[in-house]
């Protein structure tokens, strides 16, 4: 059981751990319980009734929406709140792979249309890792003959026997299937 000293002593270390975003503050009026939320309300400074919010900047109230402010003021908080919110929004989406210029392999067809050739391992052992490390996904249309299709499938069909294998060994050794006979 932890006790009250390690509760305490974790407590303390996310007080003393910087805050690295601004943490927008208010009461629910539905609910009566406090939210907190990185981004700001849809009615933060908006010149409309909503709850009081406050605004945490590391651990200092910057703003209290019970503060009277100036139109230009209040206008300027709630562009700039938005703003960053906008932009630790933008941060956090992955980015697009840039894309690379394959001139020596790629054509172009009678159309325009760009076309990359796959590229495919003679023989792969899929059981060290994943499929999608075999080849990045290209970026143009691709054009893919019968012979390669055919290709790529029994490759993709021997991954799921061996995968489907090892599930069926798993669960024999706890138990929950009877072995099957060779």
């Amino acid at each position: 059981m932890i006790g009250m000293r390690t509760i305490a002593i974790a407590l303390l270390a996310v007080a003393a751990m910087p805050a690295s975003a601004r943490m927008y503050q208010w009461v629910n009026p539905q609910t009566g319980r406090t939210q907190l939320s990185g981004a700001p309300p849809a009615w933060y400074r908006s010149g409309g009734d909503g709850p009081r919010v406050f605004v945490f900047d590391n651990g200092r109230v910057i703003d209290d929406t019970a503060r009277p402010v100036s139109d230009d003021q209040r206008q300027q908080l709630r562009d700039e709140a938005f703003r960053k919110a906008d932009e630790e929004a933008d941060s956090r989406k992955p980015k697009p792979p840039a894309a690379e210029a394959t001139t020596d392999t790629a054509a172009t067809t009678g159309d325009g249309e760009l076309t990359v050739p796959p590229v495919l391992p003679a023989e792969q052992d899929f059981s060290a890792g994943d499929a999608a490390a075999v080849a990045p996904a290209p970026t143009a249309a691709t054009t893919v003959d019968d012979d390669t299709l055919a290709q790529m499938k029994a490759i993709i069909e021997a991954h799921e026997r061996q995968k489907a294998e090892a599930a069926r060994q798993v669960l024999e050794r706890q138990g929950a299937v009877p072995p099957q006979s060779p």
